[in-house]
């Protein structure tokens, strides 16, 4: 289990060391959220709906548990799995 704002702060510093990498400029954390969650690789548990994921006070607010599912765990374990997400990122 993690908190939304640990979880925001390791994007940040992620999102800095490869920005020049990325094709879009949006480092906000609500849509590769709300994407891992509708996958199933994130769950949440939310004191009320949110209404705009982009917002980082609204997350932080109505999300009361924010659990990393055995998958994603086990997909980060993978050798070699940074260089297969540095290609990821640069298609």
């Amino acid at each position: 289990m993690t908190d939304i704002l640990i979880l925001n702060s390791e994007f940040q510093e992620t999102w800095s060391t490869y920005k020049n990498e990325f094709k879009t400029t949006n480092n906000k954390l609500g849509m590769p959220l709300k994407a891992f969650v509708n996958k199933g690789y994130i769950a949440i548990e939310i004191s009320e709906e949110i209404n705009d994921f982009r917002n980082l006070f609204e997350l932080g607010s109505k999300i009361s548990k924010l659990l990393i599912e055995d998958i994603l765990i086990a997909f980060f374990k993978v050798d070699k799995i940074e260089e297969y997400l540095i290609t990821r990122i640069t298609k």
